[in-house]
């Protein structure tokens, strides 16, 4: 056999080769008598375990880190995919052509290493904060039907909030009324409690601010109507 015929025969999986799953358990050192024979004689199969051995032990470059969306979009694309696929065992794709065993262990590699080392999140921005806490003030009164127009609205005190902007609303959303409050209660005046027809419903909702105007918090929007004569 002329060194082309060796290198050729190196690199191609002959039948004799041993399949994914018996190349997967001589890594995890759990191999059959019969496999650790095998391996010492065949070139395909010792290169196989150590692209196998390199996936699982290797960690990338910076260098390589950045090159990892392009190499798993050249892979997707690439005929190398299209290898055989009849073992069906987590390390299916070392019964594939060695080109693209190699290329798929890299590919698998570099990206667990640019998993692995990408920085913690931080914590939070404010504007992400606003979205997370939207909606936690809890309103108390009024609600419901009434025998009466209400005299004042009431709702949870939200923490570092220095005033609250209460408005009365449409059913459909629309702004009637606002005004500010400086504590979890406000008084309404004769003019908002006029919007108040006999059973009209209307809706109030609050939000909370900062000392620098930011809101901190937010209601839902909670129906309520003055139904003359009722308990």
């Amino acid at each position: 056999m002329n060194s082309e015929d060796f290198l050729r025969a190196s690199l191609e999986r002959g039948e004799a080769c041993l399949a994914a799953a018996d190349l997967e358990a001589l890594v995890a050192g759990q191999g059959s008598p019969q496999a650790a024979e095998h391996l010492p004689r065949c070139a395909y199969c010792r290169g196989e375990v150590e692209v196998l051995r390199s996936f699982l032990e290797g960690v990338p470059t910076a260098e390589e880190s950045s090159s990892v969306r392009r190499i798993e979009q050249n892979l997707r694309t690439s005929a190398a995919w299209k290898g055989d696929r009849r073992s069906t065992g987590p390390w299916a794709f070392l019964g594939r052509p060695r080109v693209g065993m190699a290329a798929a262990g890299l590919a698998a590699a570099l990206a667990v290493g640019v998993f692995l080392n990408q920085p913690r999140p931080s914590a939070p921005e404010a504007d992400t904060v606003d979205v997370v806490r939207s909606m936690d003030i809890v309103g108390i009164a009024p609600t419901g039907d009434l025998a009466e127009p209400p005299s004042a609205v009431r709702w949870s005190a939200v923490p570092g909030a220095v005033r609250y902007r209460v408005s009365l609303e449409e059913v459909d959303g629309t702004s009637i009324w606002r005004q500010t409050a400086s504590s979890a209660e406000l008084v309404l005046p004769a003019e908002a409690r006029e919007l108040m027809t006999d059973r009209k419903t209307l809706r109030w909702a609050v939000s909370a601010e900062d000392g620098e105007s930011k809101t901190l918090a937010t209601s839902t929007s909670l129906p309520f109507r003055f139904v003359r004569g009722s308990k």
